[in-house]
């Protein structure tokens, strides 16, 4: 894809090029980087990509060294789901491939080494929407009805010290 996407756009004005991730940290020494933000990141990526991911952050960062990861929180990916009219496929309009959960978010970070700090739904929307969305809670309140669950979920991970000292 990267390729086609270099090939297709480098002869436009203001085109400055396209890297996978991987392309980047390859070319990067081990335990070099303060922090990682992976923001919208996640859900792009399936199995063994989030994998590689998860791994190729651990290798980057230095000891105590920070991941901060928002992804949608637990979004059903056949609500966004369209036909391709050129070849009939269906997929999901923003191209995620994977859902995630606070328990699948915490649990995919403990698995690669991370320790967990704060992980919480929130909203990464504009003000506006934020007030709606707080009105719409506070009808929830007052109805007795379910909450208004937020649309993402905010994760703050470190990689432990080896001496089991205090991060920074």
């Amino acid at each position: 894809m990267t390729a086609r996407i270099r090939e297709r756009f480098s002869r436009r004005p203001g085109f400055g090029g396209a890297v996978t991730w991987q392309e980047i940290g390859s070319s990067l020494p081990e335990e070099q980087v303060d922090v990682v933000v992976a923001s919208e990141v996640l859900e792009h990526l399936s199995g063994e990509t989030a994998r590689d991911f998860a791994r190729e952050c651990r290798r980057l960062l230095r000891e105590g060294g920070g991941l901060v990861v928002t992804v949608p929180n637990e979004e059903d990916l056949r609500e966004n789901q369209t036909l391709c009219p050129a070849c009939g496929s269906v997929f999901n309009w923003w191209q995620h491939v994977s859902t995630w959960s606070a328990g699948a978010l915490g649990a995919w970070m403990r698995e690669y080494g991370f320790e967990v700090e704060y992980l919480a739904p929130v909203t990464l929307q504009p003000w506006r929407a934020r007030f709606a969305l707080a009105r719409q809670q506070f009808w929830a309140r007052v109805t007795g009805r379910a909450g208004v669950r937020l649309p993402h979920l905010l994760a703050i991970a470190r990689k432990p010290r080896r001496n089991g000292g205090a991060s920074r």
